[in-house]
Order: structure tokens, then sequence, then C-alpha cells
């Protein structure tokens, strides 16, 4: 599965640490870690299900 990093809109580059991956959000607020800006950003978590006969 390819995934977005999140980027700061500021300077661009990689955040390493951001809200896990299993909880979703509107609007998050965050500093970068690289340029120190505060940035808005937001997280969407989806799952996918499959199933299938017991044998």
């Amino acid at each position: 599965m390819d995934e977005e990093l999140l980027t700061c809109p500021y300077c661009g580059r990689e955040q390493y640490t951001h809200e896990p991956d299993d909880i979703s959000a509107l609007m998050c607020l965050t500093t970068c870690e690289h340029c120190d800006r505060e940035f808005w950003y937001s997280v969407t978590v989806t799952r996918e299900y499959e199933s299938r006969p017991y044998d």
C-alpha cells in the first residue's frame, strides 16, 4: 500500500511523527520538526474487510 507521508506545507519536508495509524482526525495542529512553523493537517483512516467461508 502506498502511503502519503505528512509533509510541512512551508518547507516541504517529511514529518517523522504523526497521529497513530488507527486514529482519524478532522484537523490536527502540529509544529514542523524542521522549520518550527505550525500547520493544520487532517487524518483519514480506512479499513477494508474480507470474509470467506470456514471449511
